[in-house]
């Protein structure tokens, strides 16, 4: 029975507008209650899935079980296969609703007043669409649907079906595990975690009574070094995927790559790499290097992945070697490989968000590469883009909260709040401490130099960024111990008194603590020569304040050298 209907209902598609249609949709509409029809769906809900999938992607199937439920000779919106209306949804289950035209094909819909959480999809086949998704929020909603002739919502159009779309809240969330803090060490790491039951659930983590929002850290951006090759020949495929790969020959340069010879200038404000020179009747592919560096902290905190990408016409994109995105490219790629479509240039210059969330785990600490193959239409192309920015997301609506590489700033109370459309709950409030002993410049140097590649260089008297100043100093100093600096060197000024001349030394300084500085004098520079200097002996005064010291010494004294040493409070 259930062979014979779904070949009838596939006639019909066929013999629609004949005098036999309305004869058979009647049979049809009789058929689809039917002891077959009502057993089969028994048999889905046994089953926990249905025999014929209503996803997205198969809405197209279910018309054929459901019939035709009217046919009237008028164009007009129906719903197709098992959907009926009103329809009724609950907040945080899966739902999907197909939809179809009778009178003629519709080649693109309208769907518009969709609650939160369901989204349309496209025509898959014979003018059937669908919208569906997990709906995230509660109520009734009127939305209307209107199908068009044209493909991009334009041409004919039928007149607007509104369909009542009933969602209920569900069940309130319910808390059944409680948030466990503790005390930890300045760079260990834990995660928070709340259980809850219920569905549709959203998460807003407080500390200290103020909410945590999500954040998020570019990996790649607009200041990114690249590397750009457009080849003249085969080039090994380690490209993509080896970060020590060799491209020290290759175009240097951050930012969006490629030119622009058309009047408007379009893509000009978007390109740093130009390439005109070396793509423009040339070669139509570009191949870019996006090396980039992460920290464990980096990797723990982000529990989301994006790329953002322009292009003109096409691309292929590299995570540390596996393919995970593209568009416009042919099934085999060439050296010399063109775009397979046009992308338009109002569109190529803005951003398409790609989700890479499953691609997280191919991250690592230190170097990480991004590769792209750039396509354009071809090599006399009048412009062509590619411009590329990765973003990790810490999303903190969700039911774990991680705090890598534990600071100062990570010491307080913690609590969740969980909610869904029917209503919330509060979860119990746990603390993250750290040891009561802990110095400040231990603390300093725990949030400053724990992503440095080993403990040795994160000792007091190493020099993490190779400038010549030490840790501790940096620390004393208040700068930067993994980026060079190069303006703390003591500034020297004569003074004239009517007693003597004065030689007045100013040494910048942070307000820190668990440091004292001495200064020391030399006449030789040689070790044992180095005696401490203090204020008020042989004529020498010193003062501190929280942005510098400053010595005064005779400069009558002859030759003499300074220095200043720090020494760790115990």
């Amino acid at each position: 029975m259930l062979v014979n209907s779904f070949s009838l209902n596939l006639l019909l598609t066929k013999v629609y507008q004949s005098r036999f249609a309305y004869v058979a949709s009647l049979f049809l509409l009789t058929l689809q209650r039917s002891p077959v029809f009502l057993h089969l769906g028994k048999l889905q809900q046994a089953l926990g899935r249905p025999l014929i999938q209503m996803s997205r992607a198969a809405a197209p199937l279910a018309v054929f079980l459901g019939g035709t439920h009217a046919v009237t000779g008028a164009t007009a919106v129906v719903p197709a296969g098992t959907s009926a209306a009103p329809a009724d949804a609950t907040v945080g289950e899966e739902f999907t609703w197909a939809f179809r035209v009778v009178g003629e094909t519709a080649a693109s819909y309208s769907v518009l007043g969709l609650p939160a959480g369901l989204t349309k999809s496209d025509v898959v086949s014979r003018g059937v669409s669908s919208f569906g998704g997990i709906p995230e929020e509660a109520g009734t909603f009127e939305i209307d649907i209107i199908g068009w002739r044209g493909r991009t919502e334009g041409g004919s159009a039928t007149p607007t079906y509104t369909l009542i779309l009933n969602v209920d809240g569900g069940e309130p969330p319910a808390i059944t595990t409680q948030l466990t803090g503790g005390e930890f060490d300045l760079g260990s790491s834990t995660t928070l975690e709340v259980g809850v039951t219920g569905r549709g659930l959203h998460y807003r983590w407080l500390k200290d009574g103020q909410e945590i929002p999500s954040s998020s850290t570019p990996f790649i951006d607009e200041t990114t070094e690249h590397r750009v090759l457009v080849p003249i020949g085969v080039v090994d495929d380690t490209w993509r995927t080896a970060t020590d790969f060799d491209d020290s020959s290759w175009i240097a340069g951050a930012g969006g790559i490629g030119y622009d010879r058309v009047a408007d200038q379009a893509f000009a404000p978007h390109i740093q790499t130009d390439l005109e020179a070396v793509s423009f009747r040339r070669n139509a592919t570009a191949l870019v290097r996006v090396p980039f560096t992460l920290t464990e902290a980096d990797l723990q905190r982000a529990n989301e992945l994006k790329l953002r990408i322009q292009y003109d016409a096409g691309y292929v994109a590299y995570l540390n070697g596996a393919r995970v995105s593209d568009a416009n490219a042919p099934a085999t790629l060439k050296w010399k490989s063109l775009a397979t479509l046009e992308h338009g240039r109002d569109l190529a210059t803005e951003f398409v968000d790609i989700d890479l969330a499953e691609h997280l785990a191919s991250l690592k600490t230190g170097t990480n590469l991004l590769a792209i193959q750039a396509l354009n239409r071809g090599a006399r192309g009048t412009d062509f883009l590619i411009n590329a920015e990765l973003i990790g997301t810490r999303n903190t609506d969700a039911p774990a909260l991680s705090l890598p590489a534990i600071t100062t700033a990570d010491a307080g109370a913690y609590s969740v709040e969980v909610s869904n459309a029917t209503g919330s709950v509060l979860s119990e409030t746990t603390t993250i401490s750290l040891p009561q002993n802990t110095s400040p410049f231990t603390t300093w140097q725990t949030e400053k130099l724990t992503a440095v590649s080993s403990q040795d260089l994160a000792a007091p008297t190493a020099d993490a960024d190779g400038d010549g100043i030490s840790n501790l100093l940096e620390y004393y100093y208040g700068t930067n111990p993994t980026q060079a600096t190069t303006d703390v060197a003591p500034s020297a000024i004569l003074t004239r008194t009517e007693v003597q001349d004065l030689l007045e030394l100013r040494f910048s300084r942070a307000n820190v603590a668990g440091v004292t500085p001495v200064f020391e004098m030399s006449s030789d520079l040689s070790v044992d020569s180095w005696q401490p200097m203090q204020s008020g002996i042989d004529g020498v005064v010193i003062t501190h304040s929280d942005q510098e010291s400053i010595v005064q010494i005779p400069a009558n004294t002859g030759a003499q050298f300074v220095r200043l040493t720090l020494t760790l409070a115990d």
